[in-house]
């Protein structure tokens, strides 16, 4: 990896958290689509259907694998078509740009692991009521921030510079396929529900994974702790494993024991088993589990 992050002189705690105008834009309209679904429509079976199944594809192999797992934390190698295809994935579940979410993850990261304080917002360390809106629609300015230089492979990718400029738009394939199929009821269900839900739910899963569940290892020196959520860390696709993630950020494999299960990395073992994954790295967990509050 050729990522740098400069820090001399960067400060986690000094700086405010101000409205997002895209951001609260973005989740506003996909929230009104939601609400038509919910309240307007005949909750048709298969419009349904198809949401879920693509908030599965898109957040599980998109997002928890494809750009996490595999773009930012190079815990795995792929082949070229194969990681852009996940990060396709990734950036229609509505979250944002790939770019931004890299840079955005390496700020979090050397805040939450990295600094013995941080800003409240950048580890989830206010109340849930707060820190759910704040998450969604704002953002954090650091008065002194690190610099955050991405490796060229990304910064300079013409597949990574489109996605990032264009990632509202990627819905839009999708949104003329489900007008053209079942009208505005599938529309609302297949892009409204499902990208409302995979932006709000990203934050609630960020809010649990940073204040509630369990703990096998504790980093003393981290202004951040993460905690494991054995029913969240299933239905998360593997990320509510977040103890483990902290202690092991390297791993590909977030569910390192026994019953901790990891549909992200059952996926990775399967591209694995018939050669498309390469050089995974998965960690394996030294202490007993226990727990803490």
């Amino acid at each position: 990896m050729t990522r740098r992050l400069n820090a001399e002189g960067a400060n986690a705690v000094e700086g405010r958290v101000v409205l997002d105008l895209g951001k609260s834009v973005w989740v506003l309209g996909t929230g009104l689509a939601s609400a038509s679904a919910l309240l307007l429509s005949s909750w048709d079976v298969a419009h349904i259907g198809v949401a879920v199944a693509l908030t599965g594809l898109s957040l599980c192999c998109g997002h928890s694998v494809g750009l996490h797992r595999v773009v930012i934390h190079e815990a795995a190698r792929l082949p070229r078509w194969l990681e852009y295809g996940l990060v396709w994935l990734a950036v229609v579940a509505g979250i944002g740009g790939p770019l931004s979410l890299v840079q955005h993850h390496e700020l979090r990261d050397w805040a939450q692991r990295g600094q013995r304080e941080s800003h409240p917002w950048l580890g989830h360390q206010q109340p849930f009521h707060r820190d759910l809106p704040e998450q969604v629609a704002w953002r954090i300015e650091l008065v002194h921030p690190p610099e955050i230089v991405l490796e060229d492979r990304l910064r300079l990718d013409p597949f990574y510079r489109l996605m990032e400029a264009s990632w509202p738009l990627q819905n839009l394939p999708i949104a003329l396929a489900a007008w053209a199929w079942g009208g505005w009821e599938a529309l609302a269900w297949i892009v409204g529900v499902r990208v409302f839900l995979s932006v709000v739910m990203h934050q609630v899963v960020g809010w649990l994974a940073h204040n509630v569940g369990e703990q096998h290892e504790v980093a003393p020196e981290a202004s951040v702790q993460g905690f494991n959520l054995p029913v969240l860390g299933f239905l998360s696709f593997g990320e509510g494993w977040h103890n483990n993630h902290h202690a092991h950020p390297e791993s590909a494999r977030l569910g390192l024991a026994e019953g901790e299960w990891d549909p992200g990395w059952w996926f990775l073992q399967l591209l694995e088993r018939i050669g498309l994954a390469h050089d995974v790295v998965e960690a394996r967990l030294e202490a007993p589990a226990r727990s803490a509050a």
